[in-house]
């Protein structure tokens, strides 16, 4: 177990919306949590999901194509 207070994974911000995909890392990252992965398109977060392992998701639930739903 790591002693460290910040995942070891990155966190993933999700929304179709760039100005809080911006405001949220800006906040991530001024508290500590440098590890940050955005995405601006919800079909490419299935991908992401299959790929990498997050730590924390952070989605926004009413986008295009998919929402926090599926």
């Amino acid at each position: 177990m790591s002693n460290s207070k910040y995942p070891v994974n990155p966190v993933l911000l999700v929304d179709d919306e760039d100005q809080f995909l911006q405001s949220g890392s800006f906040a991530l990252r001024t508290s500590g949590i440098t590890n940050v992965q955005k995405c601006n398109d919800s079909r490419e977060v299935m991908k992401l999901l299959r790929e990498k392992s997050f730590s924390v998701i952070i989605l926004d639930l009413m986008m295009p194509y998919l929402n926090g739903d599926d």
